[in-house]
């Protein structure tokens, strides 16, 4: 067991060592990364953590005294952040893993053990996203970027490891985003903001957009959620109804997204003729369909902004019954679908953060 001395000021009154032991030989070639667990106007603070065969070290001093062997368990706690931090960058760097064991020493005695039975094992799970996501930004931020895109990952992991649960993280990890890079005072702001940004730069959104290019737009649009959010957007008998549908319809041109769109323009048939506005509506959706226009980032929003959203609002204020109840039903399945693109959406953000 290798002992590093890492002296940043001040008096220290303890040393730690954390060493974790993985069930995979992952690193051939041993090296290490700075984390930086505190920081106080211009000045940070690092631990260090190094990668050597089936193991991860961390290594660090603090100028209290460490004594309490519940350290490590306190969602507070900089060596909890430290443990999760490293187990993060290895997953989405090299792959799954079950964690062996976790011990920490203090002042070279070790002060406590966790065995692989009192671990959650929550990186065992295959992940598509590996090396997609650039995870080396969780040492080479500034604390509380560092620590979002902590939050984040661990949420992606989540959804990962349990299926019935997976659209649920998955928007965990896209609101903790929203809050993070948008300056909105309500939520509507936050979201209206974030649909300028994809708009305006797409090129921050590679993986949104390769997502929609590669895949039949049909399968994750036309489904129950799409007639929902519109329905949702422009409620009967609410204020500026017929101004609320209308806009919705032309917020948006893709052919695809029209073709959908079209499908129950008729729900509002009647509200829309007795103001001579349904032809109007027609004659839109026929050009965008008859010009085949292909704007990817209509197709990203209404998943998201729409789709995704409207789904959020009735699963999580308890609108709808829950989908994974003793059998699995198409609304589950629904959940399924709309969980990609969010998840691909929840990356572009994480990449583009500096």
């Amino acid at each position: 067991m290798k002992t590093i001395y890492i002296i940043f000021g001040g008096k220290i009154m303890s040393s730690f060592a954390i060493r974790i032991s993985l069930n995979s030989d992952f690193f051939s070639e041993s090296f290490y990364k700075e984390i930086i667990y505190r920081e106080v106007k211009e000045k940070r603070y690092y631990d260090k953590v190094y990668f050597e065969t089936n193991c991860v070290y961390i290594f660090g001093n603090r100028t209290s005294e460490i004594s309490n062997e519940h350290a490590i368990e306190t969602q507070a706690s900089t060596y909890f952040k430290d443990i999760v931090k490293s187990l993060l960058y290895v997953y989405f760097k090299y792959g799954s893993f079950e964690i062996n064991n976790i011990i920490m020493y203090v002042d070279g005695k070790q002060l406590v053990n966790y065995e692989s039975i009192a671990i959650f094992q929550n990186f065992n799970c295959n992940t598509e996203y590996k090396s997609t996501i650039d995870v080396e930004k969780i040492f080479n931020m500034k604390l509380t970027d560092s620590n979002v895109i902590m939050n984040c990952l661990m949420q992606i992991v989540l959804s990962l490891c349990f299926n019935t649960e997976k659209f649920s993280y998955s928007w965990k990890c896209f609101n903790a985003l929203l809050n993070h890079v948008t300056t909105g005072k309500t939520e509507q702001d936050k979201l209206r903001q974030l649909r300028v940004d994809i708009e305006e730069h797409v090129e921050k959104y590679p993986n949104s957009i390769q997502f929609v290019k590669n895949n039949d737009m049909n399968v994750f649009l036309d489904k129950n959620y799409f007639k929902g959010a519109l329905l949702s957007a422009a409620p009967e008998d609410g204020k500026d109804e017929l101004k609320k549908f209308i806009d919705y319809y032309k917020n948006f041109s893709d052919y695809r997204v029209a073709e959908v769109l079209k499908k129950y323009v008729d729900l509002k048939k009647s509200l829309l003729e007795s103001k001579n506005k349904y032809q109007e509506i027609i004659n839109y959706l026929d050009k965008c369909i008859d010009q085949s226009i292909e704007k990817d980032t209509d197709v990203v929003r209404m998943l998201i902004l729409k789709c995704a959203y409207y789904l959020r609002n009735k699963y999580f204020h308890a609108e709808k019954i829950p989908t994974s109840f003793i059998l699995k039903n198409d609304n589950d399945e629904e959940l399924d679908i709309i969980t990609v693109p969010l998840r691909w959406i929840c990356i572009d953000i994480i990449n583009y953060l500096e």
